[in-house]
């Protein structure tokens, strides 16, 4: 079996993308294409919660009229 080498673009981080105004179904085909694995979208709100390699966030964090945060852990997580 071929040893698996880690990702160039690194490990995924959890983040969440306020995206105000206009087709909120436009804007997430737009951070899907960007890598981000879409986890839930909440229409109501204009938020959409999901994960994206560390190596796309600045990219993604770069593209006008959404915000991009990273979602912090829970209270009781181990630190790493």
């Amino acid at each position: 079996m071929k040893p698996t080498s880690p990702s160039k673009t690194g490990q995924a981080v959890r983040i969440i993308v306020t995206a105000p105004g206009g087709d909120l179904a436009q804007k997430v085909a737009h951070l899907k294409r960007r890598g981000m694995r879409v986890d839930s979208v909440l229409d109501a709100i204009g938020v959409v919660t999901g994960k994206i390699p560390e190596g796309k966030l600045a990219a993604l964090q770069a593209t006008p009229g959404i915000k991009v945060e990273r979602e912090l852990a829970p209270p009781d997580a181990a630190v790493q």
